[in-house]
């Protein structure tokens, strides 16, 4: 099943992403990237 997941590089869909995934989904994200190049934990 093809699966959209909005917000993929953010806390939750870097862990729902690779479940799915090993699930045997095919993923496709979609993020705005607001916090490209931020360590994760601290707002941009």
């Amino acid at each position: 099943m093809r699966v959209l997941v909005t917000g993929h590089e953010g806390y939750i869909g870097a862990v729902l992403v690779p479940m799915l995934r090993e699930s045997g989904h095919e993923v496709v994200g979609l993020d705005t990237g607001f916090y490209t190049g931020c360590p994760r934990g601290t707002p941009g």
